[in-house]
């Protein structure tokens, strides 16, 4: 076979290999990747006002900063409805925000323990549900998360956190 036949036959086989993969048959396709947030800031609990939550529960707000996966360094801002006597959190909201400006929308809930007077830890499972840019339409699911929790102060303290779980995205998408 000539030098000029053996490179077309080769040519043929990348081109059919290629044109088999998921990413060929469907470009911009979301895909299911592996996530994970560390991050660290800090909370505040608010008393009467603003009071966006149920009766009986003390609205939460945490802002701090970290890395995930996909995203590099972040901002994490959150909110959420917190019962004292409990332990237990809900109606959580969050937006994760990549240097780049692109956001990650979702919600959270979930469980803390006291350990001591002033330190606490916290399981937190995460739904995410779309954003900006290229996470305009990712979807995914994290927790429970590894989050230690220490007052500073009876209205707030310092946080920090990791968890793991998967995402959905087309990275190719930077639509808003």
């Amino acid at each position: 076979m000539s030098r000029r036949k053996r490179m077309a036959v080769a040519v043929a086989v990348v081109a059919l290999l290629l044109a088999a993969t998921p990413a060929a048959a469907n470009p911009g396709a979301k895909q299911e990747r592996p996530f994970r947030v560390a991050w660290s800031g800090s909370f505040e609990m608010f008393g009467e006002e603003p009071n966006w939550c149920p009766p009986d529960l003390v609205p939460v707000h945490i802002e701090g900063s970290g890395t995930a996966s996909h995203m590099g360094a972040v901002d994490v801002e959150t909110w959420h409805c917190s019962n004292l006597d409990s332990g237990e959190f809900i109606l959580g909201v969050e937006v994760t925000t990549a240097a780049n400006g692109d956001e990650l929308h979702g919600t959270y809930s979930g469980q803390l323990t006291p350990i001591t007077e002033t330190e606490w830890t916290c399981d937190t499972y995460h739904v995410y549900d779309g954003g900006t840019g290229r996470f305009s339409s990712a979807s995914g699911a994290l927790g429970p998360s590894t989050t230690s929790i220490t007052f500073t102060s009876p209205f707030g303290g310092v946080l920090s956190g990791d968890i793991e779980g998967t995402i959905s995205y087309d990275a190719s998408d930077r639509s808003n």
